[in-house]
């Protein structure tokens, strides 16, 4: 494998990371089920300057971990994201779901495209168990038409045994929607979709949640937190009508008679907004993101982005967050189910955690 994929520049770099994985699966493989078993594969064998255990007692200590051969492929960007510190929800979710798996004894193995997890699946298919893949690879790979290279298939199917088995692939999905041939239960998401008021009855995507608690615990004492209030939106675009309902100068007009401030990190730093009343620190790295949320006492929604992990950070840091209802109807107005929340994972939380603010702005019958 490092030789056939090797560590590019860029993203590829992470496949670097699976290097240690292949020796120890390597090595314990040899000492549980001898040389017959890694004869099979090739993606398991090392050149003799490879740091392989040749001692016959140390390698007696490497048999394998009944969890250690439960391998899981990470097919999509996402995973390597970890490492290059990028942190859009995707992404914060997979390093949440690494960390899970590898927590758990599982072999955690990074691939790009479904062509390296179908390669890596083909060399040891008793090893794979579940390969998380982009959607629109699954169902491209799906395809009667997906032909990458001359003869070449990618879904094992009658005719085409090593191919990859469509229920070993996972949707990679955020949203509600399926997002694979087999449905819901193929499609993995990162909300428990099935808690929401507007999903209750519906059948809901497969829900491997995240953690952000191993890096968000730095609270600031109340004392210590500015009097400030963060606006949640990381595009300049959020403040644009349709999805911005509200009036340009409407935090302008708040800082003036109160005296409270309000930033955001939108874009550049300096990028100007509609709203003169908002000081914009643009995009900032993970640690200073954290850092600036943590100092203001409240994270206020104004519609977008939906389904955000930003105000999960905000109530580990003991900042309430301020959920805006962006539509609900005129003639059912207590149905919950009809309102358009900015963060519906939220809306069972109540005060002094979350504020449900119900906008008179815009409203369905």
């Amino acid at each position: 494998m490092p030789r056939r994929y090797p560590a590019d520049k860029g993203m590829k770099e992470t496949r670097a990371w699976n290097v240690p994985h292949y020796k120890r699966l390597h090595n314990c493989l040899l000492t549980s089920l001898g040389e017959e078993y890694l004869a099979q594969t090739s993606y398991l064998e090392f050149d003799a300057a490879d740091e392989v255990v040749k001692d016959e007692k140390l390698r007696s200590l490497a048999v394998c971990g009944k969890e250690e051969l439960n391998v899981v492929i990470g097919g999509t960007f996402h995973f390597g994201a970890r490492h290059f510190g990028r942190v859009s929800g995707e992404d914060i979710w997979a390093r949440s779901t690494i960390d899970s798996y590898e927590s758990l004894g599982y072999t955690f193995l990074y691939a790009f495209e479904i062509i390296e997890s179908m390669e890596i699946n083909l060399e040891i298919p008793s090893l794979v168990h579940m390969v998380m893949a982009e959607a629109g690879h699954i169902k491209d790979c799906s395809s009667p038409d997906y032909e990458p290279h001359e003869n070449w298939r990618c879904v094992k199917s009658e005719g085409f045994e090593e191919g990859l088995p469509i229920w070993k692939m996972f949707s990679w999905h955020f949203w509600e929607s399926p997002a694979h041939p087999l449905g819901h239960q193929f499609t993995l998401a990162p909300e428990d979709y099935a808690r929401y008021p507007s999903r209750q009855g519906k059948e809901n995507n497969l829900y491997i949640g995240y953690s952000i608690e191993s890096y968000c615990a730095n609270v600031q004492p109340e004392a210590d937190r500015e009097r400030r209030a963060y606006i949640l939106a990381k595009h300049a675009s959020y403040f644009e009508p349709p999805a911005y309902k509200y009036s340009t100068d409407v935090f302008e007009r708040i800082k003036g008679s109160s005296g409270i401030d309000f930033i955001a990190g939108s874009g550049k730093q300096g990028d100007r907004l509609p709203d003169e009343g908002i000081e914009n620190m643009g995009m900032m790295p993970s640690d200073r993101f954290v850092q600036e949320l943590g100092k203001s006492q409240a994270l206020i929604g104004i519609g977008k982005p939906i389904i955000s992990p930003t105000p999960y950070d905000a109530l580990c840091m003991g900042v309430p967050f301020i959920n805006p209802v962006m539509q609900w109807s005129t003639e059912n107005p207590e149905d919950r189910s009809l309102w358009t929340w900015q963060h519906e994972g939220l809306a069972n939380v109540e005060a002094p955690y979350v504020y449900t603010v119900v906008s008179s702005l815009n409203v369905v019958s």
